[in-house]
């Protein structure tokens, strides 16, 4: 596997995800990369043209991102990108598969649709969410979604636009505060925060799982789910905290299931992938600390032949040290050094945030990166299948 030196100029030539200019191959990343290499190798093309069978699609449109960042109004303190950031990271916490998809992609394969701070609606957009619901899927929108036409110009309608029929309510008033005010909001037997926007909410014939709990909007909906043929859609009629956005996807994700394996572990990441031969492979990544993880399903390590079974523990790499097999059931691949991760948030949204932000410049891959400790990637593959540990 190719590993690039620094450049001797440029912008390449501080970033720290390469190696030094010099040829050493005496150093933690040259080691770790040829060690990925080498394991690759083992691999070999079993998980060529394999595809993620996800079953929800995260949409995101950059003119809703504009138009909303662009506004002098509602609230100059909403930055777009940090909503569907918030959304994804539940998702990802959950372990349900994902596709990030434009608001163009055909939402008629997917059975959940999440659309955070949607408000730019295009063309016939709100009419094929509509499909996915009546056919028995899921639609999740936020506060201050469906304000717009694709001309950013006002619909002639009650808020939310288009959405107002499939989500069964309608926006009365729409308040901004500064970032220092929260209001409580309560979906799940815990009050989570909300702040910048509060909506309130007139609901028609929608349910409520969660009210505001302080100020003049206590008491009326910050959430809530309409029934439509045999789905349903929600609507957040506020901006969340990660507690709030997590309790409200896991009620969403409750109503079909698509939680991954392991979605109780924290910090544990399973992504599936299917081979063009209908094999199905897992990959479990650790992003947190040494502890033991049950293998949740039947499989065949494909660096070893191993066969795993439902049921089957091994241990995830905690700092360096070294475990006996008759301890453990699985060998584990350990890592040869390994830092604790500096932040919780999932390394894909640190980066959607860093790239996007004003305050950080230079290359935000080669400046993030080091802090990410090396991971263990763990691929399991059922009926037939095979099992890869891998490290990151």
């Amino acid at each position: 596997m190719p590993l690039l030196p620094r450049s001797r100029a440029g912008r390449a030539r501080s970033t720290t995800a390469r190696c030094s200019t010099t040829p050493d191959t005496d150093i933690r990343l040259f080691r770790e990369v040829a060690e990925l290499g080498r394991e690759f190798e083992l691999v070999g093309d079993a998980v060529l043209g394999a595809r993620t069978p996800a079953r929800v699609a995260l949409l995101v449109d950059w003119a809703s991102w504009w138009a909303v960042e662009m506004s002098d109004g509602p609230n100059r303190n909403v930055r777009h990108v940090g909503v569907p950031a918030a959304y994804h990271r539940a998702l990802w916490q959950a372990n349900a598969l994902v596709d990030v998809v434009p608001v163009t992609a055909d939402p008629g394969r997917y059975d959940v649709v999440v659309a955070p701070l949607l408000h730019v609606v295009k063309g016939d957009l709100a009419d094929r969410v509509a499909e996915v619901v009546l056919r028995g899927g899921t639609f999740l929108t936020t506060a201050l979604s469906g304000r717009v036409d694709e001309d950013d110009n006002a619909f002639l309608a009650d808020v939310p636009g288009p959405f107002a029929g499939l989500l069964g309510l309608r926006v009365e008033e729409t308040d901004a505060r500064q970032p220092d005010v929260v209001d409580p909001v309560v979906p799940s037997g815990t009050a989570h925060e909300a702040r910048h926007v509060f909506e309130v909410v007139v609901p028609e014939d929608a349910e409520v799982p969660a009210t505001y709990g302080a100020d003049f909007c206590a008491g009326t909906p910050a959430v809530t789910r309409a029934r439509r043929g045999a789905g349903s859609a929600w609507y957040v009629a506020t901006l969340l905290d990660d507690g709030g956005v997590g309790a409200v996807v896991d009620g969403v994700l409750a109503e079909h299931g698509p939680a991954g394996p392991l979605a109780d572990v924290p910090d544990g990441e399973v992504v599936e992938r299917v081979a063009p031969n209908g094999t199905r492979y897992a990959f479990v990544l650790d992003h947190g600390a040494e502890r033991v993880v049950t293998c949740p399903f039947d499989g065949v390590d494909l660096l070893t032949g191993r066969q795993l079974r439902s049921g089957t523990t091994w241990r995830s790499p905690g700092p360096p040290r070294s475990w006996s097999a008759a301890r453990e059931p699985v060998d584990v691949l350990r890592s040869a050094h390994r830092r604790p991760r500096r932040n919780t948030i999932p390394p894909k949204t640190e980066f959607l945030r860093d790239n996007h932000s004003n305050r950080h410049s230079g290359n935000s891959f080669g400046r993030l990166r080091p802090r990410r400790a090396p991971h263990t990637i763990q691929l399991c593959g059922m009926q037939p299948g095979a099992f890869l540990r891998l490290r990151w």
